[in-house]
């Protein structure tokens, strides 16, 4: 897991224990974790390690 995939990950985590967010709010956060929005496009910083997986099958 990359390092900002991590602090993302942690702080939903924090925010969940501390009941700023819903569990389906933090799944929705989760589901959405490998895509940055740019605005114009959603770079999926995780399609290399998808498709990787998918060769190994």
């Amino acid at each position: 897991m990359r390092a900002v995939d991590r602090r993302r990950v942690q702080a939903l985590l924090r925010d969940l224990k501390a009941g700023k967010v819903t569990v389906g709010q933090a799944m929705d956060a989760l589901r959405d974790l490998p895509y940055q929005d740019l605005g114009f496009a959603k770079l999926d910083s995780h399609r290399d390690l998808r498709r990787a997986a998918s060769r190994r099958s």
